[in-house]
């Protein structure tokens, strides 16, 4: 960091491990003032509301187990299979499709696909609408509706397992104890569910090239231990919620 770059704050609040590293790396100056906490998603409440209540029960069974979807074309922009994004992002919608299709075959689950950015340029509902036309049916939904981050907590949390590479939907489902694999193409993700959560073995980064395989015996190997897991993150939530609220007490100095 240069000097004038580096904050002046007495505490500084790192929410992975490997961003840790890197700073204290860089400017060992922060060592005993930068703590390593959990990211504020966790501190998110899941919000049960009339909206997300009503999507829900009109469009899932209540008989089925779900599995919860949020993925962004970003991605794909750290994809190695091709040496253009137009070519990755293909690549990247027949896997997850053919992946999709595979879990509903074998599983007889539900998939519930949440677009959880939606903005100019950046809406993941186009993602969404693309993975449910490359699949040859089944039991597979977009969520519509406009719901916000606590109602999204919400369906999430409701969920049996949850596959996303979008950051904080992957924080929404591991503090809700919901069993999560990460699709990582950057360190965030490796970080804060991968590190910090325990859940090393359920991170596929694209920018190791995985195939429709690859991700799908990931896949596997997470639902087979899921109350396992389930009963994991239990234990790590109750401690990372903790920290976050005794961080914050300490910087507000309440």
């Amino acid at each position: 960091f240069p000097s004038h770059d580096k904050p002046r704050s007495s505490v500084v609040g790192v929410r992975d491990p490997i961003s840790y590293g890197y700073l204290l790396s860089e400017a060992s100056e922060f060592d005993g003032r930068a703590k390593l906490i959990p990211d504020s998603a966790f501190a998110l409440k899941p919000v049960r509301s009339k909206g997300i209540e009503a999507w829900m029960g009109n469009n899932l069974s209540p008989k089925k187990e779900t599995i919860s979807v949020a993925l962004s074309y970003l991605t794909t922009r750290k994809a190695i299979w091709h040496d253009n994004f137009r070519d990755n992002y293909s690549e990247f919608l027949r896997i997850f499709a053919n992946v999709l299709d595979r879990i509903m075959s074998k599983y007889d689950v539900q998939i519930v696909l949440i677009p959880h950015v939606i903005q100019h340029l950046e809406d993941d509902r186009v993602l969404c609408r693309h993975i449910i036309w490359m699949t040859t049916g089944g039991y597979i939904f977009m969520v519509h509706g406009g719901f916000d981050a606590g109602e999204l907590k919400y369906l999430i949390s409701k969920t049996d397992a949850f596959i996303g590479s979008r950051l904080h939907a992957c924080v929404a489902a591991a503090s809700s104890n919901v069993p999560t694999l990460g699709i990582a193409f950057d360190t965030r993700v490796n970080g804060i569910i991968g590190e910090m959560m325990g859940l090393e073995d359920f991170v596929c980064d694209i920018r190791d090239g995985f195939d429709e395989y690859g991700l799908f015996c990931a896949f596997e190997s997470l639902y087979s231990e899921r109350f396992e897991i389930r009963k994991r993150l239990e234990v790590l939530n109750r401690k990372a919620k903790s920290e976050l609220r005794n961080f914050t007490k300490s910087v507000i100095g309440l």
